[in-house]
């Protein structure tokens, strides 16, 4: 039992190791890929916005088919399934495969980290929970600093596909750990599954997202087929609300938006969520396509913000004790602002003394709100509303990633329209307009923070 608990354990972070690498790998290689594809890099946005619309809508399932068909079953089929779609992509031809194969490979990226977080609290007691947490999640955390540099050396030395490729060692040996040392566990007591509320809310976030990543590139989808799209997709999810308001056991339960502390976190957390992506698209192109350098440079150029992720985790929790819940959503969403406001000013002449604090504390802001909105949406949840409540947060997150993906590609194309402005120019002026307008995406989340109380989350704070 002993070696199991600590081979388990390693066997979840190397899993977590690459799902995060992946998460930033991608953005590195955008150009290189386009090129090959002879596209413009823009519209790749639908291969890195549909990874993040295939964990929006099959992250909600996942916790019911592990009580159903048994942890290790699932955890080898997710693990199996993110490595097939991995070689797929390497090999994809056009913008249309990856971007399949992209979905494919975040419907087992969206069973992997929930499952494998079910194995984890199953397998050991609450007080062994903190240490175990961070020997899975630090190498996890590394992955995700390590994916821009990584994903540069692999596109400026081999190739794009190897972006893909560094997968295949990682996932065998994952497999092998599961099958080996993960014993299969499957619940005494399923709950009913509400698959027609599951079924209305994937066509509601499918045609949304279809709306958003086609404006402005109607020659894959005509201007009236993708207004079509967004309005029955809004339709949709005004119908799944309803539905979900009168039923019992619902997909989304959307009776915890009447918990203030719950509603405004998920509404910061989608604009924190959505301006991430953004940035991690926005400025590996803009290093790569408008300043012209290589992909190395471009992921060494981004590695500050990660940096910044993982500084901030250290004393995060201090600040939140500190200053609150609401005054710290307030410092920090109007720094996120102020750090992207100095983006725009970045051009071809503009020193590395410049950028680098600058991304390096858009980092740190960025981790401060996420942890302090990680635990804000929950401190006035009851416990047994936690499943319900994680179900909601997880799918806003991300599916408001891949809609800040659609926004941003759309200001870009959209601004070099009117201005009459080469999307790539040296000056870099249509991504500074860009950077404006997710400037006032953090602005919003900001003004939301204000409907918070003083005292709002703080016996949580005062527990701790």
């Amino acid at each position: 039992m002993k070696n199991k608990q600590l081979i388990i354990p390693i066997i979840v972070a190397s899993i977590m190791f690459m799902e995060f690498l992946d998460a930033t790998i991608l953005n590195t290689a955008i150009p290189s890929i386009a090129t090959d594809f002879v596209i413009s890099p823009v519209v790749l946005k639908f291969a890195v916005a549909s990874y993040y619309l295939s964990l929006a809508i099959f992250i909600p399932i996942s916790g019911w088919c592990a009580d159903r068909f048994g942890t290790k079953r699932m955890f080898m089929l997710s693990v199996a399934l993110f490595l097939i779609a991995s070689i797929l992509c390497a090999i994809s031809q056009n913008m249309m495969q990856l971007t399949l194969f992209r979905f494919m490979q975040g419907i087992g990226g969206a069973f992997m980290n929930p499952v494998s977080r079910i194995i984890i609290v199953r397998l050991f007691p609450p007080k062994e929970l903190l240490r175990v947490q961070g020997i899975i999640f630090t190498p996890a955390m590394l992955g995700f600093v390590l994916g821009p540099v990584v994903g540069g050396v692999l596109t400026t030395y081999l190739s794009w596909h190897w972006v893909f490729y560094i997968n295949i060692p990682v996932g065998i040996f994952a497999l092998y750990g599961v099958y080996k040392f993960i014993e299969q566990h499957i619940s005494n007591k399923i709950e009913k599954f509400d698959l027609f509320g599951f079924i209305i809310a994937v066509a509601a976030l499918c045609l949304v997202t279809i709306f958003i990543e086609t404006l402005n590139h109607y020659e894959i989808l005509s201007a009236g087929a993708s207004w079509m799209c967004g309005v029955l997709g809004v339709i949709l999810f005004l119908f799944l609300i309803i539905y979900c308001l009168r039923k019992v056991d619902p997909v989304f339960d959307f009776s915890l938006f009447r918990v203030r502390t719950f509603r405004v976190g998920c509404i910061v957390n989608a604009s924190a969520y959505s301006i991430n992506a953004s940035i991690g698209f926005l400025l590996p192109l803009m290093y790569q396509e408008c300043f012209h350098y290589s992909p190395l440079k471009s992921g060494m150029m981004v590695l500050p913000i990660a940096i910044g992720y993982i500084s901030g985790r250290s004393f995060a929790s201090r600040i939140i004790r500190l200053t609150g819940f609401r005054t710290s959503l307030r410092i920090w969403l109007s720094f996120i602002a102020i750090c992207i406001f100095l983006l725009s000013f970045i051009d071809i002449s503009t020193s590395i003394y410049y950028i680098i604090p600058v991304e390096f504390f858009l980092g740190i802001a960025t981790t401060i709100i996420g942890s302090t909105l990680g635990a804000l949406n929950y401190v006035d949840i009851a416990k047994e509303n936690s499943a319900k409540a994680t179900a909601i947060d997880l799918t806003f997150r991300q599916f408001s990633s891949s809609f800040g993906i659609g926004v941003t590609a759309f200001c870009l194309t959209t601004f070099a329209q009117i201005f009459k402005l080469s999307m790539f120019g040296a000056q870099a002026t249509v991504f500074h307009l860009t950077f404006y307008t997710l400037a006032i995406i953090a602005l919003i989340g900001f003004f939301n923070s204000l409907k918070l109380d003083k005292n709002d989350g703080a016996h949580a704070l005062s527990k701790s």
